[in-house]
């Protein structure tokens, strides 16, 4: 967005105000439009009083947290929801359990008593219990924009909705300054900042969007050293401090402070001032010991200031090794006391300076380890982490882990020649001064706080074959991935491809892609992939998809789509594929599915689709899909034409098995289970039951109950006879539950229906859910959004629009995940639920349990039934 961020900004000068004492810039940033927020919304508009009670909703938030805070100065009785993943948040804050409650269900309604005041921010159903909780007259403060009312409609309570940036800037310099003064009292404290470099801003908003912080977030900006600032070298007379400071000399020759032990009494400081002066560069060297604190703050004091300090670089080390059982107190003291101590006393003496950078000689012994070294690794692992600590508060700040250096200095005079040797032969070879600079330079282009600058010999390397640690196995895979493979390789295999037969053609890109398979697997040779196995079965994912792809797209020198290894489900089909593809020599491979190739109308409906979500107007993007989808062919049930494939992804003896229904929220596949299904592989067998219309020969349902029944006639076939546990992802488990209650009522129950975070249909629900597919769309390298996807998601929304879940006995487990998704719809939990019904929460977010965190949601899944129905003689069998 242009202009939305940049190092400089005009506003009116009723809105500054004074940063307090101890306040870094992110903080600053972070923390006005959240207690201005709130204070407007408790002081002006609700007017809290001592002792009324006040509910506040997404309680964990910025502006939850300020309230918080406000609210405990007034002397309110405070209720508060957020996701049970950051209720220990407000524990911390001073919330009592009985006053927490989830943000995600309406249990807050009956769990806390009538109150004063509500601070709202959900919306649906949830907004509506909130409406009913308040007494007469109370106050209803509206801070969500997704679902605004009708003030006329209520009439008993005083319903307030605002929007901040439309205040009177005079009437919010006011309120600036009643904030300051409580901050400056210590009535208030700012809330928790994580800050970002600006160059990580993807990552910083998909981290927001997934909300996984607490408090705030900020951007920070990097800024180039002042031409006529003061760099700080501590150690500047050692080894490596000197060849910094020349280095430094030649870039930056204004003014360089080098600080040691014994200063220009150091050997060597003398001629070392002399050189560094010749070079253009104004230096003082001094006596400093880094360690005492007192001279730290004298030595940063005394620095003028028409030339203010702009970097710090803290080289000092010290080294006392000795094998771990044979560690002194006394060692491990003196070896913290120079990295650690050193490095706390500096950020401190800093804090209020306006640094460019401020970097930390840490060492890649406290990542790779090192004989003798428990201590030396310990030091080091402290400014790594501390590096991360000063960068998320948004302080400048880079750790760069060194391995070895070519120079002689107090940590490295002890090596031996055959010292040197042994580190050469590992694969790890030293830094001479004109490497490291350069290293050093390229880590200050970098966002990152952490850098491990390493010289690698990939071929020393290599040498040590399985016994290499898989961090340079990595190292070295890419290398060759990247190198020499690409070239040499793909020629010879386009000769040798040329003088072959058809039939000797498929088997030599059989053999190939069985091996690149294999070693995408894992495995260590070809024999254990199966040409006429489904990839699926194999073990193969959404990541280790587009693994093997990248690797054929290499080798062969051909555009491969990202879904190719779902498009040909087994290596044999897969291996013609690529025979039919390279026969043709006619440009890149064509990237669609099964179905027919899109048309200009797919891509019309399509774009007018995203610009009305580009807009915001998701209801009206929803009220589209549904009109198109009733252009499309359907059927009823009973309709041989509906019938869709089972995609088996495991198999296995042990029962119950699992029977799948993926997401009907465009873009969505079956192969979203993989990742889910692989920890069932060889063991417990596991199908998905794709939705009838979501390819483009495929038809639609007439109706909801012709879909339901259709889907229900395939869980019998696929079932056999035998026990199943039907598992529902999203919007997926709406047909799960359906199904269920069809079998139900026709006496072959499933064993037990899962629902993985599947929301409650109806309300704003749909417009919610578009959102949330609107954010995900074009980021699935296996998925993708065409007319058959959007078109089939109107026609199940459109479906689902009135249905209600029917009371259920089969038992049913929720899962949950631990991250609240935001627009997120509340979840089905709530509705309809059998008296035998269990709750497990699961790492990641909506998204991340079924991928990132799949293989754990699994495990909880596979735990739950096995502990249950697995060895049940009474377990249900679907006939």
């Amino acid at each position: 967005l242009p202009g939305a961020m940049g190092p400089l900004a005009i506003t009116d000068h009723r809105l500054l105000a004074l940063l307090p004492e101890d306040w870094t810039f992110a903080q600053a940033a972070a923390t006005p439009a959240v207690f201005l927020t709130a204070y407007h919304a408790l002081h002006h508009l609700a007017q809290v009083q001592p002792g009324q009670r006040v509910l506040v909703h997404a309680a964990a938030g910025g502006v939850g947290m300020a309230a918080i805070q406000l609210l405990q100065h007034y002397g309110a009785d405070i209720y508060a929801t957020a996701h049970p993943s950051k209720w220990e948040t407000l524990r911390e804050l001073g919330i009592p359990d009985d006053h927490i409650a989830s943000s995600r269900t309406p249990d807050f309604a009956t769990q806390f008593p009538p109150v004063d005041v509500v601070l709202n921010s959900l919306t649906g159903d949830l907004l509506d219990a909130s409406l009913d909780l308040l007494t007469p007259g109370g106050h209803f403060i509206e801070l969500g924009k997704t679902d605004p009312r009708d003030p006329a409609e209520h009439p008993g309570l005083r319903y307030h909705a605002f929007d901040l940036t439309e205040a009177d800037p005079t009437h919010l310099q006011a309120m600036l300054g009643d904030l300051t003064t409580l901050f400056a009292s210590g009535d208030l404290t700012p809330l928790p900042v994580t800050a970002w470099d600006i160059r990580q801003a993807p990552e910083a908003f998909r981290h927001l969007s997934n909300a996984r912080h607490t408090g705030k977030l900020a951007l920070t900006i990097p800024t180039t050293p002042d031409p006529h600032g003061t760099i700080l070298i501590t150690g500047g007379t050692g080894s490596l401090g000197t060849v910094l400071a020349r280095h430094l000399a030649a870039q930056h020759p204004a003014h360089l402070l080098l600080a040691s032990r014994q200063g220009p009494a150091a050997p060597g400081a003398a001629q070392l001032r002399d050189e560094l002066r010749s070079l253009g560069a104004k230096v003082t060297i001094t006596a400093c010991d880094t360690t005492d604190p007192r001279q730290l703050n004298d030595l940063i004091d005394g620095i003028p200031a028409e030339h203010p300090l702009t970097g710090v670089v803290h080289t000092v080390g010290a080294l006392r090794d000795s094998a771990l059982h044979a560690l002194t107190a006394g060692q491990l003291a003196a070896v913290l006391k120079s990295k650690v101590d050193s490095t706390w006393h500096l950020h401190h003496a800093t804090r209020n300076h306006d640094l460019a950078f401020f970097t930390a000689y840490s060492s890649a012994a406290g990542i790779l380890g090192n004989p003798g070294q428990a201590n030396y690794a310990t030091a080091n692992a402290f400014l790594d982490a501390f590096a991360q600590h000063r960068h998320a508060r948004g302080l400048p700040a880079q750790s760069l882990a060194w391995g070895p250096w070519d120079t002689t200095s107090g940590m490295t005079q002890h090596l031996t020649h055959t010292d040197r040797d042994r580190m050469a032969a590992g694969g790890v070879l030293p830094f001479g001064p004109d490497d490291g600079m350069a290293a050093f330079d390229a880590a200050r282009d970098l966002p990152d706080p952490h850098i491990v600058p390493l010289r690698l010999d990939g071929k020393a390397l290599r040498s040590h074959g399985d016994a290499l640690p898989p961090l340079f196995g990595e190292v070295i895979r890419r290398r060759a991935q990247d190198g020499r493979r690409n070239g040499p390789e793909r020629e010879a295999l386009l000769q040798r491809l040329a003088s072959l037969p058809e039939a000797e053609q498929h088997r030599t890109l059989l053999e190939l892609v069985c091996a690149r398979a294999a070693v995408v697997l894992g495995h260590a040779d070809a024999g254990a992939i199966t040409a006429d196995r489904p990839f699926l079965e194999l073990g193969f994912d959404s990541l280790t998809a587009v693994e093997l792809r990248n690797r054929l797209a290499t080798v062969t020198g051909r555009h491969l789509p990202t879904t190719l290894v779902f498009d040909h489900a087994t290596p044999a089909e897969l291996a013609e594929f690529l025979r039919n593809s390279l026969e043709t020599q006619e440009g890149p491979v064509p990237q669609q599915h099964s179905g027919e190739e899109s048309s200009p109308v797919d891509d019309e409906l399509t774009r007018s689709y995203r610009q009305l979500c580009d807009l915001g107007r998701f209801d009206e993007g929803i009220e589209l899909l549904k009109i198109m989808s009733r252009l499309r062919p359907a059927f009823d049930a009973g309709d041989p034409s509906a019938a869709v494939a089972p995609v088996r992804l495991t198999r296995g003896e042990t029962g119950p098995g699992l029977i799948c229904f993926p997401s009907l929220v465009a873009p969505t596949s079956p192969y979203q289970f993989a990742r889910f299904a692989s920890v069932f592989r060889d063991r417990r067998p596991a199908q998905v039951l794709p939705t009838p219309g979501y390819q483009n020969d495929e038809p639609l349902p007439a109706t909801l109950a012709a879909a339901i029944e259709t889907q229900a006639d395939k869980v019998l076939d696929c079932a056999g006879g035998e026990a199943v546990v039907l598992v529902g992802y999203s919007s997926g488990g709406w047909f799960a539950y359906a199904v269920t209650a069809l079998l139900e009522r026709r006496g072959v129950a499933p064993a037990a229906l899962v629902l993985l975070d599947s929301p409650a249909p109806g309300g704003g629900c749909f417009a919610q859910m578009a959102r949330v597919a609107h954010r995900l769309d074009g980021t699935l390298p296996n998925l993708r959004t065409d007319q058959a996807q959007l078109t089939a998601m109107g026609a199940y929304l459109r479906l689902f629009e009135d249905w209600t879940p029917a009371p259920v006995s089969t038992p049913l487990l929720f899962v949950h995940p631990e991250r609240e998704t935001p627009d997120f719809p509340r979840n089905l939990s709530s509705d309809a639920a059998p008296d035998d019904r269990h709750v497990l929460f699961v790492p990641g977010d909506h998204f991340t349990m079924i991928d990132r965190h799949a293989e754990q949601t699994a495990s909880l899944v596979d735990g739950w039934i096995t502990t249950n129905f697995e060895h049940r003689d009474e377990c249900s069998k679907v006939r």
